[in-house]
């Protein structure tokens, strides 16, 4: 199964610029605390944690966190292999 997870905590308030990007697994953002400015290649929207957010796979994103915000989340990132997978294990029981 393919999942795997990343952290991130900018606590001085320092900011943070991802790149326009896209992969081909899913990912899925639980932010625990912060603001971020989230641009999905056609519209920008602002969170405030805690929310979860959900980018599919191929689509372009790219999240902001402006200068002097704290920022926590964790990144969740699977295949859809890892769903099926998932949905497997749970027809076997």
């Amino acid at each position: 199964m393919s999942v795997w997870c990343d952290y991130r905590c900018l606590p001085q308030g320092i900011g943070h610029v991802c790149e326009l990007h896209c992969h081909a697994y899913y990912e899925v953002t639980v932010l625990l605390s912060g603001k971020i400015e989230l641009f999905n290649g056609a519209h920008r929207s602002s969170h405030t944690g805690p929310c979860l957010l959900v980018e599919k796979p191929f689509a372009l994103h790219n999240l902001t966190v402006k200068p002097g915000e704290n920022y926590e989340r964790y990144n969740l990132y699977f295949s859809a292999g890892a769903l099926n997978d998932l949905y497997s294990l749970s027809d076997d029981s």
